[in-house]
């Protein structure tokens, strides 16, 4: 319809979203092939918003296909043509991007200097969700690079925010997050609440799939403690739950440490 019009932005807008489609249904060799229709009708009638947009989406595709080098360049083109029209929740959402492949390649310093001028950003828009899984992203970087205290003030800040909107889903990954901190600082009983109180929201939010994470999270906790019985109990809640969201992932996990934790009690 878009070409019978000769309508180029609506023609790129349709591709583009052909594109989304492809993506979601994980086929995103063929989501590519209609980001690049798309932007070039977005160059021929010199779109910049249009062009950011489908390389913002591009990256994500080439990203899902490993292709993380590729990613970065694809989001830097988009940022270099963001920027410029001064629309920060844009500019901030690329930034969390980059953050975000540059957490995938391992180089979290990197990440963390990303995620933190998309928080100043965020900030500025008052977007609270955004701010709280940038906070989210700053405090898991700072973890795996072994400040557990950074981490555990960004998560702390991140939990803030997403019970100031109300997020249930929101704070109960920053709950899980702030468990493992809390572990990993030998503060086990604190830990311990934390998770709890994240499964009380996933049994509200009837995320089942995430449930049956909190609750291989509590039974590592006991793991650690030597309440093996616990333990156990704790995993074997979780394997049915795994099986009922087929999330065959989650149940080899849970095996795992369900054998580990039978052995060191037999």
């Amino acid at each position: 319809m878009w070409r019978d019009l000769r309508d180029r932005r609506g023609e790129a807008q349709a591709l583009l979203g052909v594109g989304y489609n492809y993506s979601g249904l994980g086929d995103d060799l063929k989501a590519i092939e209609y980001y690049d229709d798309a932007l070039g009708l977005w160059q021929a009638v010199n779109d910049r918003r249009g062009q950011a947009l489908t390389l913002h989406a591009q990256g994500f595709s080439y990203s899902n296909l490993g292709e993380k080098q590729k990613t970065l360049d694809l989001f830097h083109r988009a940022r270099e043509l963001t920027e410029p029209m001064g629309d920060d929740a844009a500019s901030a959402r690329l930034l969390n991007s980059l953050g975000r492949v540059y957490r995938e390649m391992y180089q979290y310093q990197e990440a963390l200097e990303y995620y933190k001028v998309a928080l100043r950003l965020y900030q500025g828009v008052d977007f609270r969700n955004a701010e709280g899984d940038c906070l989210f992203n700053i405090c898991r970087c700072y973890f795996l690079l072994g400040d557990a205290g950074q981490a555990e003030d960004y998560c702390a800040r991140a939990l803030a925010v997403y019970r100031s909107p109300s997020d249930p889903e929101g704070t109960s990954f920053a709950l899980r997050e702030l468990g493992r901190i809390h572990a990993s600082l030998g503060r086990q009983e604190t830990a311990l609440t934390d998770y709890q109180q994240a499964l009380l929201l996933n049994r509200e939010t009837k995320n089942r799939r995430v449930e049956a994470y909190t609750l291989n999270d509590i039974g590592r906790l006991y793991q650690t403690l030597g309440e093996k019985e616990r333990a156990l109990g704790y995993f074997e809640k979780a394997l049915p739950i795994n099986r009922e969201t087929a999330n065959p992932i989650g149940e080899s996990v849970t095996r795992y440490q369900h054998g580990t934790c039978d052995e060191r009690s037999g």
